[in-house]
């Protein structure tokens, strides 16, 4: 029905205000989308995401919709608030916990849009309303003044239009620069815990579901699931990956997991704890302002968790920012909250040193004559060395096959008496630290601090050789070559892997058989490396190939054809893959099914984090020797010469 104009309660200026102001980007803006089809009981959310940045961007739910004057009552009304006054508030349908509180959150779609078309259909009467709000017509005062409606259209009410309730939003005069990143999926789903927590809850980007909230399928640790026995804080309670405790003062209860990644976390959205309110952020991930523990504070970079603490928004007085992303810590009701964020964290970047140490130290049995060393020193002298090794084994950048080597070069210099005075440091120097360790390791034959940094600047220079080949798109031979006679560029444990022919027949006709050696893939070239029981197939994408699904799909199905071609060749006891492209998909779907392939014993890298990861463990060397280059005049032109 045409002529009917619905009343605005809001100044045009609060567009600016409550929109752009305070939502900044499309993950922001759009998760308040999300969150009032929560509000509304709806089941399923649909956002369809256009392929540049100058389309529309849709927002559809089937929750339970408005009628024309909740439209006017309720939607255009600024600050109305679906609680009503009541912090504990639920949703009339499904009894769901109320997310919004403010009334403001409709607008954040100003944040990233200048139009904004709603079309909405009661699924109490089957009604239909539909306006639009442009942000450049009703900005100013004088709009409400003069005007003060906006025209809109209108059918029913009627009882067959009920089965199609929900609502429709549409986003156009998008005002972000540049299209919408890949990310923006996993962006949206760390914002909210309830679309992977609640069975009748589901959010699709452009038909695909958004992933979980956090990751913890590839973490090294996951706590409160891995605490040693005894390590357990008082209280804690859990269930599956999750930890529950109630706070000192008593009422508020928090759930908790945090986790643990084995290299540093590069992405920002994930490094730190995120805090959530009635299953929606209300913190962005930081670590409650904790020092951190001094043996694992370098955890920091690998840790990555979330809290939920939903009295926050049971709090009589707001405590979250209106963009949802800030905690005002400085409040009486928040002060608990922090206070034992802060000592959790502590705790848990304390207790990651240990275990970390403690893997390390098992690296030492690699070495057949390692504990033979040890149980042939004295017993004041055992204490000492291995009070040393544990020390040794807290250096938070070193990989456990560096400690293994490092640590066996110690064991072997005590063993032969090599380490002359420093004995008396090491053994009087109760805690030392790793750092302070391998200073004193360098000063001595018992690493060769020389030979370790001509070794390391060698394998900086194999790094740095690689980049350029890669840069200049030269894989075939030149870049083959160059892994295989420095495999360790792709990790650690394959130092000891050498070129391998004897499988050449059987990685021939598992490329053709999966397809790999098609037209498709021209450009591409492969490796195969083996260390006398194990052989490692890998390929190498054509320059600038970004691998998708498809890619990765067919090179699984060429590793396991080559796994079926030698299976009865008891040369190998197993096969395992790696490919490596300039760039992998960013695609949600594309991150599981990489994580899935690693299951598998098949690894999917990109060059540029390859090499930087690379890059950085040997860097960690460069520094230590560094330290000690002030005091040795040799070491000190090792290192000034071209490094």
């Amino acid at each position: 029905m045409e002529g009917k104009t619905l009343k605005l309660r809001f100044f045009g200026r609060m567009l600016d205000q409550l929109g752009r102001q305070a939502y900044h980007g499309p993950a922001a803006a759009l998760a308040e989308m999300v969150a009032n089809a929560w509000d509304a009981d709806a089941e399923n959310v649909s956002i369809r995401l256009p392929d540049g940045p100058a389309g529309r961007i849709t927002i559809q739910d089937d929750g339970s919709g408005m009628t024309f004057e909740e439209c006017e009552q309720k939607y255009l009304n600024a600050g109305y608030g679906r609680r009503r006054g009541d912090p504990a508030a639920r949703t009339g349908g499904k009894g769901r916990r109320v997310m919004g509180r403010r009334g403001i959150g409709k607008f954040a779609c100003f944040g990233i849009a200048n139009t904004v078309e709603v079309e909405t259909v009661s699924g109490a009467t089957g009604e239909k309303t539909s306006f639009v709000l442009d942000a450049d017509t009703l900005r100013g005062e004088e709009y409400l003044e003069k005007y003060g409606r906006i025209p809109c259209r209108t059918s029913g009410p009627g009882g067959a239009a009920k089965d199609r309730h929900g609502t429709r939003v549409t986003l156009s005069g998008l005002t972000t620069a540049r299209k919408i990143s890949g990310r923006f999926p996993a962006s949206l789903a760390r914002r909210f815990l309830v679309h992977h927590e609640a069975e009748d809850f589901k959010v699709e980007v452009n038909g695909v579901p958004i992933p979980q909230s956090m990751d913890v399928s590839n973490a090294e640790f996951c706590f409160p699931r891995d605490y040693p026995a005894g390590k357990e804080p008082d209280g804690l309670r859990t269930e599956g990956d999750w930890g529950f405790e109630d706070l000192k003062g008593g009422g508020r209860a928090v759930r908790w997991r945090i986790g643990f990644r084995k290299e540093p976390i590069s992405d920002e959205e994930i490094r730190g704890i995120s805090v959530f309110a009635n299953g929606k952020l209300a913190h962005e991930p930081f670590f409650f302002n904790a020092p951190g523990a001094a043996a694992g504070s370098g955890g920091r970079g690998c840790m990555f968790g979330q809290v939920a603490a939903d009295f926050l928004d049971r709090q009589k007085t707001d405590v979250v920012s209106t963009e949802r992303q800030r905690v005002n810590w400085d409040l009486a009701e928040t002060q608990e909250l922090l206070e034992w964020g802060r000592e959790r964290t502590e705790q848990l970047l304390e207790l990651w040193g240990d275990l970390r140490a403690d893997g390390k130290l098992e690296a030492l049995e690699r070495f057949s004559d390692a504990k033979r060393k040890l149980d042939n020193l004295k017993a004041h002298e055992r204490k000492t060395v291995e009070k040393a090794l544990a020390g040794l084994a807290r250096a938070d950048s070193l990989s456990a096959e560096q400690y293994g080597s490092l640590a066996y070069s110690f064991l072997a210099a005590w063993e032969g008496g090599r380490l002359g005075e420093l004995r008396g440091d090491i053994a009087g120097s109760g805690g030392m630290s790793a750092e302070k360790l391998l200073g004193l390791l360098a000063e001595t034959d018992a690493v060769a601090a020389l030979n370790v940094a001509e070794a390391v600047k060698t394998k900086l220079a194999a790094i740095a050789e690689l980049k350029r080949r890669v840069g200049e798109g030269r894989l075939e031979r030149a870049v083959r070559d160059h892994v295989a006679g420095n495999p360790w560029l792709i990790e650690p444990g394959l130092e000891g892997y050498r070129k391998e022919i004897g499988a050449a027949t059987a990685i021939r006709e598992a490329a053709d058989e999966s397809g790999l050696a098609g037209e498709k893939y021209e450009g591409r070239t492969a490796l195969a490396l083996y260390n006398g029981t194990d052989l490692m197939v890998m390929e190498f994408a054509r320059p600038g190939q970004v691998l998708d699904w498809d890619h990765v799909a067919v090179y699984e199905r060429y590793v396991d054809d080559i796994r079926f071609g030698v299976e009865n060749d008891h040369k190998f006891e197993s096969v395992s893959g790696c490919i490596v492209a300039d760039e992998v998909s960013r695609d949600p779907i594309m991150d599981m099914k990489v994580r899935r392939l690693r299951d598998n014993d098949i690894r999917v890298y990109d060059w540029g984090s390859l090499l930087d990861s690379a890059e950085y463990r040997l860097n960690y060397y460069m520094d230590i020797l560094a330290g000690r280059g002030r005091q040795d005049g040799r070491l000190a032109a090792l290192l000034d010469d071209g490094a």
